[in-house]
Parts: C-alpha cells; sequence; structure tokens
C-alpha cells in the first residue's frame, strides 16, 4: 500500500503542486501517514457521526466547520475534537479563517496530529491536493500491447 508523510505536504512535492500550506500546529504529526487518496470534511463526525472517518485520511476544517465548533461549549469541543483525533486522522488542513481556532490547535497538539494552513482559496487548494494525493497514493499501471481493429472491434493483444 502506497504512503505519504503529512510533512511532504510541506516539503519539496508540495511546492511542486503548489500547495501554499504552512505548519501551525502538533509537530509529532507530521510523521503520520496518509493512506487515503482524497480529503474529507468531518462536518458530521463533529456532530457524533463517526462512522466514515477512516484512519491515515487527511480533515479539512473550514468556515461551516469552524461555525459549528464555535456553537458548542467548551466542554462539547474537547469532547468532539477527542473522538475525532481517537480515529487515527492523518492530519487537519484549515482554511484561512479558522487558523484561529485555539481550542483546535490546543487538541491537535495534545493529540499529536499535525495541523496545516492553507493560503489558497479552497476550491484551488481542494484541486491541487487531489491531484498531490491522487499521484502519491493511488496506483498505476503500465500495458504494452498491439491494438488491432478485429470486424470493427478493438482488441488489445
Amino acid at each position: 500500500m502506497a504512503t505519504v508523510r503529512v510533512e511532504a505536504l510541506l516539503g519539496e512535492e508540495g511546492k511542486t503542486y503548489r500547495l501554499g500550506l504552512r505548519f501551525l500546529a502538533g509537530k509529532r504529526g507530521l510523521k503520520h501517514e496518509i493512506v487515503v487518496p482524497w480529503i474529507q470534511k468531518p462536518g458530521l463526525a463533529l456532530a457524533g457521526h463517526l462512522g466514515h472517518i477512516e484512519a491515515g485520511r487527511l480533515q479539512f476544517f473550514g468556515q461551516s466547520e469552524a461555525s459549528y465548533l464555535s456553537s458548542m461549549s467548551a466542554i462539547e469541543q474537547r469532547t468532539s475534537l477527542g473522538a475525532l483525533f481517537e480515529r487515527d486522522i492523518a492530519g487537519i488542513i484549515v482554511s484561512a479563517e479558522v487558523a484561529r481556532q485555539r481550542v483546535l490547535l490546543h487538541a491537535a497538539r495534545r493529540a499529536g496530529v499535525a495541523v496545516l494552513q492553507s493560503t489558497t482559496p479552497t476550491p484551488i487548494f481542494y484541486d491541487r491536493i487531489s491531484r498531490f494525493l491522487s499521484h502519491h497514493l493511488t496506483q498505476e499501471s503500465t500495458v504494452h500491447g498491439v491494438l488491432v481493429d478485429t470486424f470493427g472491434i478493438g482488441v488489445l493483444i
């Protein structure tokens, strides 16, 4: 199974894909392995529905997740984030407006999960991170052969 470390998002590979990420918290989490080739928004997980949170997957906190967290009491925030971090997520990427969420940064630091901030607009970032993860984590194969037209049907030999 292919993997890539969270720290690669900040290194030369991340720069090649122009991810525009900067480190915020959770230095131990930079060594975590990303194994799932797509990013996830954990809105339902913050509400307690954790069934679709996969270990080794990056989570993206945008404005809606930040707003929902802000609507919770301090105890609810710690409980919700603690449950999310127990799922062994690879790391968290936050949009610019979420970077000030102290409770998230503190909980991530305690759990050893890296938090990175995107400096590019979310739609552009999603496109770039998708290409990065796809390139590093999906299988590819090369097939050599000859394509022959047999009675109007293409046959690969």
